[in-house]
């Protein structure tokens, strides 16, 4: 019968081994590569842990906290002018109705129009006619718009100014979501290129950082509209050109489409 084999290590090896992880120990890179080890298992966690989309609302906060810190940028505010209706208007004698009325807004653009503006947008919906109301008298009497369709004289003013004046207004509208749902169609007689949406997408904290540009059909955004329109004008023009990947450049600036991995733009 054959004697069992000792696989017990030789105590010459044992020592060998210990005196091997006490010179580790002692050695002068040990700290090194316990910090190597360290900073991979963290930068481990934080890729893992931004994937997910665990880390979104911490650099939301600090992108918000940079983007407020920047000074502003004042140089055009002297070229742009905001005519708005407020709730004191609302409430005052002098003010007619509220929605304005087509007759209303056709005198106002003539107005602003004479004034030789490079970009005139109009962010009130007129998907539908509002005729002016006059105690006094009767509406205006209705005449034919450009499908046959009858319009009051205060939509068949508005039409000219849309199309006859110079320059072209952006009228806007929205898409909406999927089958249409809460969208707002541009008005009838305004042709198609000045009918520009004002659809934008609101993060999970509630807040406004994104806005679309274009949409697949082709047609601008509201904001993008007026800026080409206002830019046109410069004695230097800005040269737009699509790109591969889905964005565009204007003159040297680039805008890159977003994705999962960009949910941030750049400062």
């Amino acid at each position: 019968m054959k004697e069992p084999i000792d696989y017990a290590i030789p105590e010459r090896a044992s020592l060998s081994a210990r005196n091997w992880v006490g010179a580790a120990l002692s050695s002068t890179l040990f700290p090194a590569i316990v910090s190597l080890l360290i900073a991979l298992v963290v930068s481990g966690v934080c890729l893992a842990t931004r994937s997910m989309g665990w880390m979104e609302g911490a650099e939301l906060k600090v992108y918000d906290a940079m983007l407020a810190a920047q000074p502003r940028d004042e140089r055009f505010a002297d070229q742009i002018v905001v005519v708005g209706i407020t709730e004191d208007d609302l409430h005052q004698k002098e003010f007619a109705q509220y929605p304005i009325s087509d007759e209303s807004m056709a005198v106002m653009l003539e107005k602003i129009l004479e004034q030789k503006p490079r970009a005139v947008g109009v962010d009130i919906f007129r998907d539908f006619m509002v005729p002016t109301i006059r105690p006094d008298r009767p509406t205006t009497a209705p005449t034919t718009g450009p499908s046959g369709a009858q319009v009051d004289g205060g939509r068949a003013h508005l039409q000219f100014v849309w199309t006859e004046l110079k320059p072209a207004i952006t009228q806007v509208m929205l898409l909406g979501g999927k089958n249409g749902v809460g969208s707002v169609p541009p008005p009838e007689g305004l042709p198609r290129a000045q009918a520009a949406f004002a659809d934008y997408i609101v993060d999970d904290d509630g807040a406004l950082r994104r806005a679309f540009a274009f949409e697949k059909g082709g047609r601008q955004s509201f904001a993008m509209r007026i800026a080409r329109q206002y830019l046109a004008g410069e004695p230097q023009k800005l040269k737009y050109a699509d790109t591969s990947d889905g964005g565009f450049t204007l003159g040297r600036a680039i805008f890159p489409p977003f994705s999962p991995a960009r949910s941030i733009p750049a400062l």
